[in-house]
Parts: C-alpha cells; structure tokens; sequence
C-alpha cells in the first residue's frame, strides 16, 4: 500500500489499459502515455514496484 494515496501496485496497474502494463517507456519526454511508469510514479510506486508486478503477473 502507498502512503500517498492509500492505493495498491495491484489497483494502480488494474486501472490502466493492459497494453500500458508490461512497457516502461525510458524516454525523458512522454508523448505517448501507453506506458507504466507514467501512473505508476504518479501514485507514488517506482520501477522496482512495477518490475516486482510484472513479475508476479506474468502474461
């Protein structure tokens, strides 16, 4: 749980787009949106949060 914003990694990543899910965009400017890191960091998770998601929620 986030101390932010009182949210999971789980509910974070269940309320985008499965497409954005599994892409963490390494660009210093975002055009696109249609990557993780962007909601990822906003709710206050980082890399290694989301890399531990995807790891436990496999495709």
């Amino acid at each position: 749980m986030n101390k932010r914003n009182n949210m999971t990694i789980n509910e974070v990543m269940e309320a985008m787009p499965e497409e954005w899910r599994y892409h963490w965009c390494r660009a210093r400017v975002c055009a696109c949106r249609g990557c993780a890191n962007h909601r990822v960091r906003k709710a206050g998770f980082t890399e290694v949060d989301w890399k531990g998601w995807v790891k436990k929620n496999e495709r």
